[in-house]
Order: C-alpha cells, then sequence, then structure tokens
C-alpha cells in the first residue's frame, strides 16, 4: 500500500498476509474512495493482492476481512467491526463496517439477515444487510455533523453487537482510541479473535495537512481556545466495593500545559452508574462512580474530548466479599434482577445536564495473545471434557478353597510380583456450580479402561475393560484473590465400578473355567482444593474414600489435573490418576448366610490428556 495518494487519482496495490489455518482462503475487501481494477489473487504463501484505482480527491480508506469456510452450527452471536476507530463530522464522509454472523467457536454463519442502526449519535447506516455464505457483510458508517461517540449497533436473532466510533471535527485526526465495545463475556472474547482477522487503513492525498496523533486527535474549539492535548482520571482510591460510590477528578491541559476551562467532556463506563460531569472553574472537572452489586470485578472508565478526540480511561478492581461457610452473600435488589444477556451501547453524559446516567457497556477486554482471552475475570461456572487415558493395571484374586466357586489358583499380576499389564482408555467429565449459589455444584465422570493379560489354563488372552461411573455432590468455600480463586471443597456422592472375576463350574468331572465382571456399588465421599486464575488456568488435587455396602472401605482414588484456555472456550488439561480397590467374594451358603469364597484387590493408575469447554 502506498504511504500516500496523489492529490487527485491515483492507481495503487493492497496486499494482505493471512496466516494461520485460514491462509489460502481469501480476503474480501471494502473501500471508499476508489474503484476496484483487478480482482484479488492469490500470490500463495498466504499473500492476497488486489487493485484500486483512486476517485476524487478525499482519502481512500479500505477494509479487508479473511474469508473462512461456513460452519453449520447455529448462530450465537453477531459482530461488527469498523474500518477505522474515527469518523469526520463532516456529514459526507463514510466509514466501512464488517457485519460478521458466527457460531459459537467463532466460526462463520452464512447468508444471515442483520438489522443495523445507529444508536447514539446523528450518523445513519443501511437499515439491513445480509451476510454472505461466509459469514461477511460489508456496509458503510455516513457521518452526521455532530462531534461526539457513535454507537453502531447490529441484530439478529436475539444477538445484539454493538461497536463505538468517534465522530470528531472535520480537521481532526485520532488513532489508538480504546473504544466502547457492547456485548456479553462471549462476544467480546469473539471480536477479540476476529479484529486480527479484519483490518482497516486509510491512505491520505499529498495535499492534506491532518494533524496526527497516537491515542489522541487535536481540532479547533468553538470558542477559539487552545484545543485539549491531554485529559487524566484521577480516582479517590484505586479499589472499591459493590456498591460503593468514588469520586472521579479529571484534568485537562492544552498544549502548552495550561489548564484547559470550560470545556465539554463525556464520560462512559463498562458497569455501574456515573453522575454528569461537573466543571470545577479551575481546569479540573468532577463526577461520581458507583460500581454495580454484580459480580463485576473491573471497572473502566473512559473520558473523551469530543471537540478535540483526546481521550484517558483508568481501571478500578472492584473487591469481593467474602461469604461465611455453606451461606451466600445476601441478595440485593441489583443483584437478584435479571441480567440482560447482550447489554446496550453507552450513553455519554456531557458536562451539561445534572443526575445520573446509567451507563451498561461491558468491559471491553485488553488486548490477548490471540485468539482469545475472557474478557474479565470471571470463574467458569461449567466445565466439560473428554479426553484419552494410558497408564498401568494390578490385579489380584486369592481364593479361600480350591474347589469354590472362585477360579481354584492364585491370580495375580503387577504390585511388585509381575509386570503390570498396559492399559489404555477414555475418560468423560463435568463439573458445574449453582449460579446463583457458587459453593454448590455436582460432579459426573466415567472412566473406562482396556487392559489384556494370559492366563494360565484359560487358553486365551483375557480382555477386560476397568469402569467407573461417578456422581459427587460438591459443597467449596470460595475464597477470591484479585483474580485468582482459591475454593477447597468437600465431596459426597456414590459410584459404580466393576471388578473382572475369574470363576469355575465344579460340578462336572473336569472343572469348567469363566470370567466375567462383578458389578460393585459404592458410598464416596473425600475432599478437594482447586485454584482458578482468571478461567484461563486451572489446576485441582484431591482424594476420594468409597464404602461398600456393608461399610467396610473398598476403594481409594488420588488425583490431580491442570488445564489452561488456548482458544475460549476451549481448554486442553493432562491428569493423573491413581485408584486402588479391595473386596471381599461372598456365596450364598445351604444356611442362607453369606459364605466368603475369596478376596479381589486391584490398582489402577493412569495419565491422560484431553480437550473441554468452559461457560
Amino acid at each position: 500500500v502506498p504511504a500516500q495518494l496523489p492529490a487527485e487519482g491515483g492507481q495503487f496495490k493492497v496486499r494482505a498476509r493471512v496466516t494461520g489455518p485460514t491462509t489460502g482462503q481469501g480476503v474480501s475487501f471494502a473501500i471508499i474512495g476508489a474503484l476496484e481494477e483487478a480482482a484479488p489473487i492469490d500470490r500463495g504463501q498466504g499473500f492476497v493482492q488486489a487493485g484500486f484505482r483512486a476517485t476524487g480527491r478525499d482519502k481512500v480508506v479500505v477494509q479487508a476481512a479473511v474469508v473462512a469456510d461456513a460452519s453449520s452450527n447455529p448462530l450465537a452471536r453477531v459482530l461488527i467491526l469498523p474500518a477505522l476507530e474515527s469518523l469526520a463530522a463532516d456529514g459526507t464522509s463514510q466509514l466501512p463496517l464488517v457485519v460478521l454472523s458466527v457460531d459459537a467457536l467463532g466460526y462463520p454463519v452464512g447468508n444471515t439477515p442483520v438489522a443495523l442502526a445507529v444508536t447514539q449519535g446523528d450518523a445513519t447506516i443501511a437499515p439491513t444487510v445480509t451476510t454472505d455464505a461466509h459469514g461477511i457483510a460489508h456496509t458503510l458508517l455516513n457521518a452526521g455533523t455532530t462531534s461526539g461517540m457513535l454507537a453502531v449497533q447490529a441484530a439478529t436473532g436475539g444477538h445484539i453487537g454493538t461497536a463505538g466510533v468517534l465522530q470528531i471535527p472535520a480537521a481532526a485526526s485520532a488513532s489508538g482510541l480504546d473504544l466502547p465495545v457492547s456485548g456479553d463475556t462471549l462476544a467480546l472474547a469473539l471480536r477479540e479473535r476476529w479484529e486480527p482477522l479484519v483490518k482497516g487503513l486509510a491512505i491520505p492525498r499529498q495535499s492534506a495537512t491532518l494533524a496526527a496523533a497516537t491515542g489522541t486527535a487535536k481540532g479547533t474549539t468553538p470558542s477559539g481556545a487552545a484545543d485539549i492535548a491531554t485529559l487524566e482520571i484521577i480516582p479517590d482510591a484505586p479499589e472499591l466495593a459493590p456498591g460503593q460510590t468514588v469520586n472521579l477528578t479529571i484534568r485537562a491541559m492544552d498544549p502548552a500545559g495550561n489548564r484547559a476551562i470550560g470545556r465539554t467532556l463525556q464520560i462512559f463506563t463498562n458497569a455501574g452508574t456515573v453522575t454528569a460531569i461537573q466543571d470545577q472553574g479551575n481546569g479540573s472537572y468532577q463526577c461520581q462512580l458507583t460500581a454495580p452489586r454484580d459480580d463485576t470485578d473491573m471497572i473502566r472508565v473512559t473520558v473523551l474530548s469530543p471537540e478535540s478526540g483526546v481521550s484517558a480511561m483508568v481501571e478500578l478492581l472492584v473487591s469481593k466479599p467474602v461469604a461465611a461457610w455453606g451461606i451466600a452473600a445476601q441478595d440485593t435488589p441489583d443483584s437478584t434482577a435479571q441480567q440482560s444477556e447482550v447489554r446496550q451501547a453507552p450513553v455519554m453524559p456531557t458536562t451539561q445536564p445534572e443526575g445520573q446516567t446509567t451507563v451498561e457497556a461491558p468491559t471491553k477486554p485488553t488486548k490477548p495473545t490471540k485468539p482469545t482471552k475472557p474478557a474479565s475475570n470471571k470463574h467458569p461456572w461449567l466445565r466439560a471434557q473428554g479426553g484419552f487415558l494410558g497408564g498401568f493395571y494390578s490385579y489380584r484374586q486369592v481364593p479361600f478353597t480350591a474347589r469354590g466357586p472362585l477360579y481354584g489358583d492364585r491370580i495375580a499380576f503387577g504390585g511388585g510380583e509381575t509386570p503390570a499389564a498396559g492399559s489404555a482408555g477414555l475418560a468423560l467429565r463435568a463439573a458445574a456450580w449453582l449460579p446463583a449459589l457458587d459453593f454448590l455444584g455436582v460432579r459426573a465422570s466415567f472412566r473406562s479402561t482396556r487392559y489384556a493379560v494370559e492366563i494360565a489354563n484359560f487358553n486365551a488372552i483375557v480382555p477386560d475393560w476397568v469402569n467407573d461411573t461417578e456422581v459427587l455432590g460438591l459443597l467449596r468455600y470460595p475464597i477470591d484473590i484479585h483474580r485468582v480463586r482459591l475454593s477447597p471443597a468437600l465431596r459426597v456422592g456414590g459410584a459404580v465400578n466393576d471388578f473382572m472375576i475369574y470363576r469355575q463350574d465344579t460340578t462336572g468331572a473336569t472343572p469348567v473355567m469363566n470370567y466375567g465382571p462383578l458389578i460393585v456399588p459404592s458410598f464416596n465421599f473425600g475432599g478437594e482444593l482447586s485454584v482458578d486464575v482468571n478461567g484461563r488456568f486451572f489446576a485441582q488435587v484431591g482424594a476420594t474414600l468409597g464404602l461398600n455396602g456393608g461399610g467396610g472401605l473398598y476403594s481409594k482414588d488420588i488425583g490431580g489435573s491442570i488445564g489452561f484456555t488456548v482458544l475460549d472456550p476451549i481448554y486442553l488439561y493432562t491428569n493423573m490418576d491413581w485408584m486402588a480397590r479391595s473386596t471381599t467374594v461372598y456365596v450364598a451358603s445351604d444356611t442362607g448366610t453369606g459364605q466368603q469364597a475369596g478376596e479381589l484387590d486391584d490398582a489402577l493408575t493412569s495419565f491422560g490428556a484431553g480437550v473441554g469447554v468452559q461457560f
């Protein structure tokens, strides 16, 4: 792309490089101020090139979006991404926008009609678009004439996505702004995933004279006073409790370092309520911020000067009260109210209005290592996972009589006597915590491991699947320390698993050998300790004891696992587990009472890895 275009006309080429799994899928272009002369061509190694001819004398704006194969999954979210962060408030400029319809994993969902609207500001946009077969639609945002924040909204199928664009004076420029984005946690994570795949740029004319800035924008104020060059937000405290109110002092300075008096400022926050800004008459301005009573962990407050485009942002931590053991934190009217799945675009109070304005733009995530990062430090309430197991299995069967129902000879492998049998299998597990009572939860798991051994006198290799199904209730005491949650918990529940049992039929002249599973239910209890770091990393260790029907100790299980998010909501995990069981086999006697026939015990050491999803 050329650094500048001639004052009028001009031909140029745009080359886009696509890396990662979407390489070779193509690029979709939208452009303002030029016509396409050469269709996009795949140049290999991820490069796509297109040719254009500039028209008129205005700057050229290009937006490129990577084309990916569509998914057959249901629509989960709609995203809207502007080519640039700002738009001149001249009533004639236009800005390309990309609208994306995607599933819960971020893959496109094609041919989706989307309703569009400007919910804040005086810009205009086409009322509807329909995404193509790859879930992409291009449209234009038409500038208004009033400086300030624009909120552009896309809606389809009950899903809403919102993006912010700063409308600035025609003689100003802006870049590096952290503009508000609205949506729930999943929508924000999907947007972060798509931002590197949708890029925009402006190519100026040689005669253009724009004041460039990083994170600021400069223009002239109606009163002729010097522009605002810097803004600073100073809170009374860097941390506040849910429902607490803090004072915010805003200082505005001009390029000479003098205080800027009597200016119009706009303020918005991702959570809570903020009062109108009051001019203190000495270049400082004040307002009050009240934290919400929900589970918000971080509040971001941004102040904008619509006249010059200068912005400033500050982050405040929201501390968490720790509930007493077994007692949920008391509900308040705010916390019991049903929260909307998608919050609406921010509303910007200025210095003139009085009273309070509720601002509900959700947190915009900080830039992650692509492709994902959770939008805030909320901890998942549900994890479901599956993976493969490998390990070693030991077994011992000891009959009490040579002519009993159990095979008359002792059978043993592993346990230090002979090499253990190699094992392989799979494991499934899901754990959920009640959203309203997050100290209560439930976990269900299934594990199946196969091994095979050669047993004397059975004349064949004997295969077996060791199956274990367990359902546990969980009672935990979560301790939140900033972004880390430490949770000791109790486990109580039940399990059903099986033993291989080797039998003989001695009613004939020659014993007949056979084998099959012995199903054993148990009552299980134990404890665990888990650590969760912002949903990005987690670890857990725990132990469980099982009692058989007679109340005797039947099983011992000790294990641990670690996991980390790779593509939210997807995570990878690895685990290690040791299980040992022991039981006595009874047979009915002539007197109607149980008679001991022998003992069974085994041990399984397994190592596993797999993939899971969390919400």
